[in-house]
């Protein structure tokens, strides 16, 4: 079976200068809100249609890049393995992340003595599904419809049937094989004509988010926004940098080249829609093998929500501190699991964190009208989270291709 083939464009040749326009849009965006205020919520749908363009992408990136993915892994027993150390990964740094925002968060003591004037009135709230049902929906009744949808876990699992039915079937398959790996090619090109939009669309994103937040709300949840944020920098700049220089890799590489995904991961708040210029990182920038890319970005996009954890462990010990809850030790444990599990299966879009931080809150006690002020900064928050989440699936991704020796050391210290 044919290997899934490469960008066709040079990867060393637009990355210098798109982030530098990505950054220069960023500036621009944050002084345009800035001074604009309210008013600048006429460049909203120019944000709306870079998101909507970007997420146009997902479906079949997800598709295309799982089943080449699975075409490309001549051995189908290392597929396991390489499953396997993902999964571990996965759930290794979602614990560690909601560890320490707990421990943070108790040594800043944020909420404490904080007079929140919450409001009576009451809050609409919707439920994380049980796992059970979380698991019995990733397998799709119609995957056309699923995709259609834009369900990204029924996706997968169809992409990995028709991966593995590919190589299941030998030489029989090989025009089906080739017609992915040509596919690929094509939906790798149309992405990049979607990126171009990139600085237009970020310019527009937070010129309208800095305009309509502002700075009054902050005020009284500076602590709570500030401490979700520390906690973000602590676990890609500390965490993820420590277990890099432990399997010899340079942190500074590694943060070096996330930068644009992080800045798309920023303004968009979904890891869904940052995955198809996180794969692009990761295979061309880092030296992924495309093998472990193509598999562990698009699940990771879904299953690993390392700042969805990080955020739930801030909120937990936030709502305690304010509300004069009392958290032992099963307490600490319970917001432990519940912050790991639901962050497992929320679908990498924005909003999924206030959907989560409900179930958290009840298994609580905490009244939910907080979540009618969170949801004030839920895009600042929600911002930290989405950084932390797709920097936590390259991180992942690079992990597993090191202890898998198929990580290209030569292009990832270029």
């Amino acid at each position: 079976m044919p290997s899934t083939l490469t960008f066709v464009e040079n990867p060393s040749a637009q990355p210098n200068r798109q982030w530098i326009y990505i950054l220069t849009a960023l500036a621009l965006g944050v002084l345009t809100g800035l001074v604009f205020h309210q008013q600048a919520v006429v460049l909203k749908p120019l944000g709306d249609a870079f998101i909507k363009a970007v997420k146009m992408m997902v479906v079949p990136i997800v598709f295309v890049s799982i089943v080449n993915g699975i075409i490309s892994i001549r051995d189908l027993s290392s597929f396991g393995r390489i499953a396997t150390k993902a999964l571990f990964v996965f759930i290794f740094t979602m614990a560690s992340a909601t560890t320490l925002a707990l421990i943070v968060s108790q040594l800043l003591g944020i909420g404490s003595s904080l007079d929140l004037n919450l409001p009576v009135t009451a809050v609409s709230t919707k439920e994380a599904p049980p796992i059970v049902e979380v698991l019995l929906n990733m397998i799709p009744s119609n995957p056309i419809q699923s995709m259609a949808q834009g369900d990204v876990l029924p996706t997968i699992v169809f992409a990995l049937l028709v991966g593995f039915g590919i190589n299941l079937s030998g030489k029989g398959a090989e025009p089906v094989a080739n017609f992915f790996t040509a596919l690929a090619q094509v939906v790798f090109k149309m992405i990049d004509l979607v990126m171009k939009l990139a600085p237009l669309g970020i310019f527009a994103l937070i010129a309208y988010t800095v305009g309509t937040q502002g700075i009054s709300i902050l005020g009284k949840l500076a602590g709570l926004v500030s401490t979700t944020w520390l906690v973000a920098l602590i676990v890609i700049f500390g965490f993820y940098s420590l277990v890099l220089r432990y399997l010899g890799l340079s942190p500074k590489m590694f943060i070096r080249k996330m930068f644009t995904p992080q800045i798309v991961a920023l303004t968009t708040t979904s890891s869904a829609a940052t995955l198809p210029v996180n794969l692009h990182v990761a295979e061309q920038r880092l030296g992924v093998d495309k093998s472990i890319a193509s598999f562990v970005l698009p699940v990771g996009s879904t299953v690993n929500m390392n700042g969805l954890s990080i955020n739930l462990g801030v909120i937990a010990v936030f709502a305690a501190n304010v509300f004069g809850l009392d958290l032992g030790l099963a307490e600490y444990i319970s917001i432990l699991m519940i912050s790991t599990l639901s962050a497992i299966g929320a679908a990498g879009v924005p909003g999924m964190f206030l959907i989560t931080m409900s179930s958290l809150l009840m298994s609580l006690g905490a009244p939910l009208e907080l979540i009618a002020l969170v949801a004030a900064v839920d895009r600042l928050i929600e911002m930290s989270g989405t950084v932390t989440n797709i920097t936590g699936d390259t991180f992942t991704a690079v992990v597993v291709a090191k202890m898998e020796n198929r990580l290209d050391e030569t292009a990832y210290n270029s």
